[in-house]
C-alpha cells in the first residue's frame, strides 16, 4: 500500500479441508473499517470491480484469491501495516461461523 493510501487487496488461496460445504459470504479484518469479497471483470476493455456474493468451496476443493480475479478489498485502513507483520483476516459463512487467520503482509502479489 502507497503511504496516505487507505485501501488494499488481499490475495492467496482458500481451501476445504472439512467434510461439507462451506459458503464464505462476507470477510472482516480488525485493520480495516470493511473487508469485501470482489472480483475484477473487464467490459469494454474497461477493469472494474463488481462485488462477490459468496464462494462455494465444497469439501477438499480450493479457491483462489488472485489480481485480476476474485480478491478481498481492505478499506478504510487507518495505518500501513509493515512488511514484517501478520494481519488478521476472517472469512464469515451463511451459518455465521468465521475462519481466521494471521496472514503475512507483502509488497508484491503472490505469482
Amino acid at each position: 500500500m502507497p503511504p496516505g493510501q487507505a485501501m488494499t487487496a488481499g490475495y492467496g488461496t482458500l481451501t476445504n479441508t472439512g467434510k461439507k460445504t462451506i459458503v464464505i459470504t462476507d470477510a472482516m479484518s480488525p485493520i480495516a473499517a470493511s473487508t469485501e469479497m470482489h472480483m475484477s471483470k473487464t467490459e469494454g476493455g474497461q477493469v472494474t470491480m463488481v462485488p462477490l456474493e459468496k464462494v462455494v468451496l465444497e469439501p477438499g476443493k480450493a479457491f483462489d484469491l488472485v489480481p485480476g480475479g476474485a480478491h478481498l478489498m481492505l478499506m478504510g485502513i487507518q495505518r500501513m501495516p509493515s512488511e514484517s507483520e501478520r494481519v488478521s483476516i476472517c472469512l464469515i459463512t451463511d451459518g455465521s461461523d468465521q475462519f481466521c487467520t494471521d496472514v503475512p503482509v507483502s509488497r508484491s502479489a503472490p505469482q
